[in-house]
């Protein structure tokens, strides 16, 4: 009976790190599709509201509880605090603090920040069509991100149950 209880320990804990791995893949489908969802946002706030940028990156902040809008908070307060640093360098600091530890891949940071570099440095409509190519660019990753998980997260999955049974198989 105690042999039984080891066993399935043996396979629930390598199906465990299977799935704990696993999470990294669907972490970052879900960090992309609320980053493109605050993105088309803050675009469509931009277009037919005339707030300043500082004022707007609150209220963003203030929309929703999650990551991509905790971004837009972190900027404005960053931007607060240091009122002589550009928007820019708020944006980029505040996406490095958010998203440190994430399972974000360094060309989905290097899209994220550069959606920052290029707010309030020119027309309205040319921070429109920049910011549209953005997304275009994020839904791209994301498509990928999405595939990885299909594949990759499954595969991980898949793998820590195959471990552990064979272990299992091996002690007996």
């Amino acid at each position: 009976m105690l042999n039984i209880l080891l066993y399935l320990l043996i396979i629930g804990g390598c199906a465990g790190i299977g799935i704990f791995k696993a999470y990294d893949y669907r972490e970052r489908v879900s960090l992309l599709e609320e980053f493109i969802k605050m993105t088309r946002t803050l675009k469509t706030e931009m277009t037919y509201k005339l707030d300043p940028l500082p004022e707007l990156l609150k209220k963003m902040g203030r929309l929703k509880k999650d990551s991509a809008h905790f971004v837009c908070s972190e900027a404005a307060q960053i931007y607060e605090e240091r009122k002589i640093c550009p928007l820019s360098e708020a944006w980029e600091e505040s996406i490095k603090r958010v998203y440190m530890n994430s399972s974000l891949l360094p060309e989905d940071m290097k899209i994220m920040i550069e959606i920052g570099a290029n707010l309030g440095i020119s027309s309205s409509q040319s921070q429109e069509e920049f910011l549209y190519m953005h997304i275009e660019e994020l839904k791209e990753n994301l498509n990928d991100a999405i595939n990885d998980s299909r594949t990759k997260g499954k595969m991980f999955t898949g793998m820590g149950f195959v471990v552990g049974i064979t272990i299992v198989i091996l002690i007996i």
